[in-house]
């Protein structure tokens, strides 16, 4: 019995396996606790940069817009800064009207043909669903939207039917619509200053904000040449200067 406790004692058979599975243990459980305390330390860095982040606001950038603003109210707002820049850089009076794009209508708007609008008779202009105006941003000596006027600019760069006209490009109204006691007039741009250019409208300038999906019937045209109309009679903006 004695000898047997004293082989038990002095046996070396197995002592690498126990070392070995010893030490794998404790470095598996230090592997934890270190992954444990890394895992901590991250959560708190992310929650602290969240809070941090979600009270930033960035100084340079344009105040969100109300929500329950009209299109009209939001087609004036979303280019109030850029004409009160525009007067503040040049000291020049800024024309502010609301157009539609010629890509606003079903089927586009009427070309220029020898001065006034070439209409197919009881023509209706259809505004698509969903089409809004947009802010257009002019210089002028008078307070006058004609044909022939060299002053008739840009005052901002404007983006028509997917094409950026920049600051100084020219305006001309082409011809006069009405349309149920409507007014219309057509606009283009980068065009002869002296008016001379026909064919197809950027724009149009209206009387009255139109009805997105309705539908209007043209029941007369007119040329905008010796028949300019005042600033006052479209829909627009106001003035800046």
């Amino acid at each position: 019995m004695r000898q047997s406790l004293s082989r038990f004692l002095t046996d070396q058979s197995g002592a690498v396996t126990v070392d070995w599975t010893v030490i794998t243990g404790a470095t598996m459980v230090s592997g934890l606790m270190v992954s444990l305390i890394i895992a901590l330390g991250t959560s708190d860095v992310s929650h602290d940069t969240a809070d941090l982040l979600t009270g930033y606001s960035d100084p340079a950038a344009p105040a969100p817009l109300p929500q329950d603003l009209t299109d009209v109210e939001r087609a004036c707002a979303l280019g109030a800064d850029a004409a009160k820049a525009a007067f503040d850089a040049t000291g020049r009076r800024i024309e502010s009207l609301l157009v539609y794009q010629a890509s606003d209508f079903v089927s586009g708007v009427p070309n220029e043909k020898r001065g006034i609008a070439d209409l197919d008779k009881g023509e209706i202009l259809v505004l698509r669903a969903g089409a809004t105006p947009i802010r257009l941003n002019m210089t002028d000596d008078n307070r006058l939207l004609e044909e022939r006027a060299y002053s008739q600019k840009l005052a901002t760069d404007t983006t028509i039917s997917g094409k950026t006209y920049e600051v100084g490009e020219r305006v001309s109204a082409a011809y006069h619509l009405s349309a149920g006691g409507l007014t219309l007039t057509g606009l283009q741009l980068d065009t002869d200053p002296s008016g001379r250019k026909s064919g197809p409208m950027n724009a149009i300038a209206v009387s009255f904000p139109l009805e997105p999906g309705r539908g209007y019937a043209l029941d007369g045209t007119t040329d905008a040449n010796g028949a300019p109309l005042s600033y006052d009679a479209y829909a627009g903006c106001g003035t800046v200067g």
